[in-house]
């Protein structure tokens, strides 16, 4: 190296580890959010742009020492740059920066996604995020596989999710249920079986079974798994409704808790199928304290308390947000608060989920067009759900 590049790597190195010359420390740059930046040096790779956006001070001291600092150089920069100070580098790679530079396909830090009523932009924008699992709603006979396929072309470790939308109705079987909605799916190929990583049972008790008989319902969900099984699916069973079961759950002897034990086999026999469990996870209200969520939105909490065995097993929040009652048009986040308002407590609702090892994630309901559950549509934030989804809590 070349005595002049040596004391401008030198001068770099110094200032860049926040020391001058001098030996005075330098003042730290701190970014004005915890999201990812890229506007202040946009170009060069994500990585880079976000780096050099967060720590303004790079540049400056690159091109005082002689390097070209034009966008095809950046790169060449940050790079040199995290040689330098590989603890600074670290702290931009997993802090401010996590999203930008984390490699292409690889998973999201937050637990945090959606689920499609229709393929809006807003869905689209979210798939190019990678959460950590995406739902698709299938109805009419037919799958999105194409869009399943792409997703997990492009994010190889996130989890797809499908339900199979049918009317309420009363099946006596597993099979039953099967010939009714399913059937479409006997026709898929392999490579349609695989853009399925997890497919739903019955949602929310809408094939006549649930706690009212609990021992029926875990044969029924028995059934699905071993059906499902048989036909090259992994069984998401459950898609329990928010606040259920029913009856005590603040005691392992309570009712509630007993009826939700009744299903611990069929839940345990969806993990050994390469499956999961799932519940739904609504607040009914902005409260953020665990001891209020725990019947609602967490209620999970309680049930694994219990039943440690079923930690084991992954556990899908398949809905989840914010619902007063049940109403598509009055019971949304939209009807009852603003969006900054839901922004703020799914930022908490985050960093709970966060400490929960067995929750894969949550599949916000959800995007939609037009009168598809208006007061639920969380198309309006998706740029801030992305900026949470990219965010380690």
């Amino acid at each position: 190296m070349h005595r002049a590049r040596a004391l401008s790597a030198f001068l770099v190195a110094l200032a860049l580890c926040g020391c001058g010359a001098s030996g005075e420390p330098l003042p730290p740059t701190v970014p004005e959010a915890s999201t990812p930046l890229r506007a202040a040096a946009d170009c060069g790779s994500d990585c880079t742009a976000c780096i050099l956006a967060s720590r303004t001070d790079i540049l400056p001291f690159y091109r005082s020492n002689g390097w070209d600092t034009s966008c095809a150089n950046r790169d060449n920069i940050i790079a040199n740059w995290c040689g330098i100070d590989p603890a600074g580098c670290n702290t931009q790679k997993t802090g401010p920066c996590a999203a930008a530079c984390r490699p292409a396909g690889s998973v999201v830090c937050g637990k945090l996604s959606g689920q499609a009523l229709d393929a809006t932009t807003g869905f689209a924008s979210l798939l190019r995020v990678c959460p950590r699992v995406v739902k698709w709603v299938a109805a009419g006979g037919s799958a999105d596989y194409a869009a399943m396929q792409a997703f997990k072309a492009s994010c190889p470790r996130s989890k797809t999710v499908l339900r199979i939308y049918g009317a309420a109705a009363y099946y006596a079987t597993a099979q039953d249920m099967w010939n009714a909605r399913y059937a479409f799916l006997d026709r898929a190929t392999a490579a349609q079986r695989a853009a399925i990583d997890l497919l739903e049972s019955d949602n929310e008790f809408d094939a006549g079974h649930g706690f009212t008989n609990p021992s029926d319902y875990n044969t029924f969900l028995k059934g699905f798994v071993t059906l499902a099984k048989s036909k090259g699916f992994h069984p998401l069973i459950g898609n329990i409704a928010v606040g259920n079961p029913p009856g005590d759950v603040d005691s392992c002897t309570g009712d509630g808790m007993l009826k939700f034990g009744a299903i611990v086999e069929a839940i345990a026999a969806a993990g050994a199928a390469g499956g999961g469990w799932a519940y739904h996870g609504y607040t009914p209200r902005w409260d953020k304290t665990s001891g209020f969520q725990e019947y609602y939105a967490l209620r999970h909490r309680k049930l694994l308390r219990c039943y440690p065995a079923v930690a084991s097993v992954p556990l899908v929040l398949t809905e989840g947000g914010f619902d007063s009652g049940g109403d598509p048009n009055g019971s949304g986040y939209r009807k009852n608060g603003t969006p900054e308002q839901y922004v703020d407590w799914l930022a908490w609702f985050q960093r709970q989920l966060a400490a929960d090892a067995s929750v894969v994630g949550v599949t916000l309901f959800a995007y939609g067009n037009g009168s598809t559950w208006p007061s639920f549509q969380i198309d309006p934030i998706e740029s801030q759900l992305e900026n949470l989804i990219k965010t380690c809590p």
